[in-house]
């Protein structure tokens, strides 16, 4: 099987989900307080596109990874990758293997678009704290 056909989505009837919910363990920890709409997702390959909301104050203490392709477009807020500044709307691709981070976040919605299922291996700093998350 592969990628289901998606007709129409209205992201208002959506509700927002923790990024574990889609994700589960990646490796490491998935970046705490991440919400998620999932649009699609391709059983096979574990390719998907993904609404990510990030709340202002959110960050990651180190760079990260990851084995598949990311791409994203900044649709809503501020997103820092770095020491790039991305104000909506803007774009990033982020070939597999490219460290890319530390991140922050003014509170920012990204749609993003994987390859295959998200992994994530950070780099230096040691494991990865994410602030800004919401008690469990």
């Amino acid at each position: 099987m592969s990628r289901p056909t998606v007709m129409g989505v209205n992201l208002d009837d959506m509700d927002w989900e923790p990024a574990e919910s889609l994700w589960g363990e990646t490796g490491e920890t998935i970046p705490g307080g991440l919400l998620v709409k999932v649009l699609s997702v391709d059983p096979e390959t574990g390719a998907s596109t993904v609404l990510v909301k990030a709340p202002p104050g959110w960050s990651t203490s180190s760079a990260e990874v990851h084995s598949v392709l990311q791409e994203g477009f900044i649709v809503e807020g501020t997103y820092y990758n770095g020491d790039v500044e991305l104000n909506a709307p803007a774009y990033f691709c982020l070939p597999p293997g490219t460290v890319h981070g530390p991140a922050r976040s003014d509170g920012h919605v990204v749609l993003s678009m994987l390859s295959g299922p998200l992994d994530i291996t950070y780099v230096g700093g040691g494991p990865h704290e994410g602030k800004g998350q919401k008690d469990a």
